[in-house]
């Protein structure tokens, strides 16, 4: 059976975005404190998003780290399933130094997001081993609707837990194409942060 293709009918008809807002990646996913992020893996979550032209992500350290991290977006491949192409948006290295919000210009241009499905991306140095960011939380299936799960004891990894995300090993700050990437599903609590957008 072939799986379901994505169509802008499918994104809920949120508002135009306003300029100088922050806007979440996860309308309907609750968010909680995720687990530590190890170095040269990426982690990604699914979302989807209203078309939206944006300047600057933002995440949220929950425990700090001693270095670097940074983010990234993905487009969505819809017969896979799984992260495409090369990255289309990132920063450069954001400081996990400090608790609270993180806000980074995206490399380049302001870019726009057409209504569909993405995947948010993080990855850390070799120092921030330590650092914690606000995450999905794992009781929600929200982003699993969205890809489907090869793995059932992922997707159903603890009683309270229905997230599964991905990972996939890569280098800091190369952000390298996703075509012909592994990927490994995560089931429960990730280390992928929850990335915010700043509607330009």
């Amino acid at each position: 059976m072939s799986p379901p293709v994505f169509s802008p009918a499918s994104v809920p008809p949120y508002p135009p975005a306003i300029a100088g807002r922050w806007y979440a990646t996860t309308s309907s996913q609750a968010v909680s404190s995720g687990v530590a992020a190890a170095e040269n893996l990426v982690r990604l979550y699914a979302f989807q998003t209203r078309t939206i032209k944006f300047s600057d992500l933002m995440v949220r350290v929950n425990t700090v780290g001693l270095g670097s991290f940074q983010l990234a977006i993905y487009a969505n491949n819809p017969v896979t399933g799984r992260p495409t192409g090369s990255v289309l948006v990132r920063t450069g290295d954001m400081s996990s130094l400090a608790l609270g919000a993180v806000t980074a210009d995206i490399v380049g241009a302001d870019f726009t997001l057409e209504a569909g499905t993405y995947w948010g991306a993080t990855n850390v140095d070799a120092a921030t081993a330590v650092a914690v960011f606000q995450t999905i939380s794992a009781n929600n299936a929200a982003a699993t609707a969205l890809f489907g799960v090869i793995d059932p004891a992922a997707a159903v990894s603890a009683a309270g837990a229905s997230l599964v995300t991905l990972t996939t090993p890569m280098a800091y700050n190369t952000w390298d194409p996703m075509t012909s990437a592994t990927f490994t599903e995560v089931g429960g609590l990730t280390g992928a942060a929850h990335l915010w957008l700043k509607a330009a």
